[in-house]
């Protein structure tokens, strides 16, 4: 009997360990009934604390547009995007920094689910942080905005700087064009990154991996007057980390990087020898110069001569292509020749053919007279 009373009494003590234990109380709640109500453009931290742990946030969209929602931390989180009914619009695992989730998305106004939890074997615990970015509600994560809600403003002319901290970051500029023209975006003595030009609803324009030096991107557009977004991101495998450094040239906005200019509007303007030396360094170089033709049309002859193998391209004065050559001049040099009306006109040199090749070129404007070939009058005559 004394066992019995032992044994019984053994089991009512655990009984009551058991029932006294604490519960871990959740910080976000795992329904959407129970779903922590948050704000466009907040940043919200939580806690994955058991294996298998969800966490629900409910938040409002007011205007119709595309909005950023990311994860930021050590831990690997998947994150589902809901409506209010509660059907599934996206979900992501690794799009954006150190495999955290980057969803971007298209809604309308209306009620909306976040849920987060644990990648792959759902066992995973620890902390994370969320945000959510939209129209003029961001909070501020990086060196520059991870979506274009935070992007950094910057001004058309300048050397921007900026690095890719992690793997998987993104940077995001805003900048103002104010006239139609074309402009010309690239990056230089940088790590290997991708350029996106993207338009103020949030849509992609256009992109470049490595048309400019060294692999880097180089983007040349035309556009409209209005508010425009640059996006900075590692090329290919996303994995990238480093510093970069890109420019924004248009009409009356430019910084020298080079012997010659990169764009029209850093072109270097020929002079009184009708000729100019350059150098094509590194690969992928490119130099620009500068010619007027008043008066009348008249005929002008672009030439490279003790050059390694360029490739010569004549612009009009709104960066619109005219003609090449490559290789008919002598000793496959290349030569323009071209009847111009008056107006401004550009020389783009270049390597010829893959790009890699790297060297000193002259380049010579024949015109029939000596004299300024920064100005050449129609009439057979020059200033």
């Amino acid at each position: 009997m004394k066992i019995l009373a032992a044994l019984y009494a053994l089991v009512m003590w655990s009984s009551l360990l058991i029932f006294a234990s604490p519960v871990l109380a959740d910080d976000h709640g795992d329904t959407f009934g129970t779903a922590t109500v948050v704000s466009i453009g907040d940043a919200t931290s939580g806690a994955l604390e058991v294996a298998g742990d969800l966490d629900y946030f409910r938040f409002e969209v007011t205007e119709t547009a595309k909005y950023a929602f990311y994860s930021r931390g050590n831990l690997d989180v998947e994150g589902y995007l809901y409506n209010e009914f509660s059907s599934l619009i996206a979900s992501n695992r690794d799009g954006g920094e150190l495999d955290n989730f980057r969803i971007v998305e298209i809604l309308s106004p209306g009620t909306y689910y976040l849920e987060v939890s644990a990648d792959f074997s759902g066992n995973d615990t620890g902390n994370y942080t969320i945000y959510l970015e939209g129209p003029d509600a961001a909070p501020t994560t990086d060196d520059h905005g991870s979506s274009i809600w935070s992007a950094s403003n910057v001004n058309l002319g300048i050397r921007v700087t900026g690095a890719l901290q992690v793997a998987g970051d993104m940077d995001f500029f805003r900048f103002e064009v104010p006239q139609t023209a074309r402009y010309v975006f690239f990056s230089k003595d940088s790590v290997d990154v991708e350029g996106i030009l993207i338009d103020f609803a949030y849509n992609v324009i256009t992109s470049d991996r490595d048309g400019g030096e060294l692999g880097n991107f180089r983007i040349v557009e035309s556009l409209s007057p209005g508010t425009y977004f640059l996006g900075v991101s590692a090329d290919f495998d996303n994995r990238t980390t480093g510093n970069y450094n890109f420019y924004i040239e248009g009409p009356g906005f430019s910084t020298p990087t080079d012997d010659h200019g990169e764009s029209p509007w850093s072109a270097t303007p020929l002079q009184s020898t009708c000729e100019v030396d350059g150098v094509i360094e590194p690969a992928g170089d490119r130099d620009f110069f500068s010619f007027q033709v008043v008066g009348s049309t008249a005929p002008v002859v672009i030439r490279s001569e003790q050059s390694i193998d360029v490739e010569g391209r004549l612009w009009d004065g709104a960066y619109d292509f005219i003609t090449s050559d490559r290789d008919s001049g002598d000793l496959e040099n290349f030569r323009i020749t071209e009847d111009l009306a008056p107006g401004t006109y550009y020389v783009e040199v270049r390597d010829d053919f893959g790009g890699d090749g790297t060297g000193n070129y002259r380049v010579v404007v024949d015109t029939g007279m000596s004299g300024n070939c920064s100005l050449i009058f129609g009439d057979g005559f020059e200033n």
